[in-house]
């Protein structure tokens, strides 16, 4: 699943090689489109971006997939890396954005995760994909405290290495 912006990184490289390696089937996500998961309840909603965005202007974490995990009553928000601007549109569009679990987008970078927008997802838990002692300090104390504000619990990874949610 992709957005069609390349990049010169080095795990974009690492991405392209895993496809060819692979053989995988690339499907270009847009906003609309719902994936759904063989024969059982769970169904992958694409949120953003939308067939309108220009991949040529946009930067990278502009481009970020943002999908909704649906399996019965519970639902999933997964940002990617997505920015505040990003955010900011998602809710002048009306998009249902509530569930239950949250994953925190850019690793708790400052240039996401606003409170209007958390707000707006009101998850009871936010998960923070982060390495330990990353050189970016993420979490940002920002992000940290909008979280704290709204009385959303906390999941971090390099507090416990992999975290798992069952649904029922």
């Amino acid at each position: 699943l992709w957005t069609g912006k390349e990049n010169t990184t080095k795990a974009f490289e690492s991405f392209e090689q895993a496809i060819q390696e692979e053989g995988a089937n690339i499907f270009m996500a847009q906003a609309g489109q719902q994936i759904m998961f063989g024969e059982s309840q769970v169904i992958l909603e694409i949120l953003y971006p939308p067939a309108t965005l220009d991949l040529e202007d946009a930067d990278t974490n502009e481009t970020s997939i943002i999908a909704m995990l649906k399996y019965g009553k519970h639902r999933v928000l997964l940002p990617g890396d997505t920015i505040k601007k990003v955010e900011r549109a998602l809710l002048e569009e009306g998009k249902e954005l509530r569930a239950d679990i949250l994953k925190i987008a850019h690793h708790g970078s400052k240039t996401s995760s606003h409170a209007a927008f958390l707000e707006s997802v009101a998850p009871e838990t936010a998960v923070i994909s982060v390495g330990k002692d990353n050189r970016f300090s993420h979490p940002h104390e920002e992000v940290l405290a909008n979280l704290e504000k709204y009385d959303i619990q906390v999941r971090r990874t390099d507090h416990e290495g992999t975290i798992i949610f069952y649904l029922k």
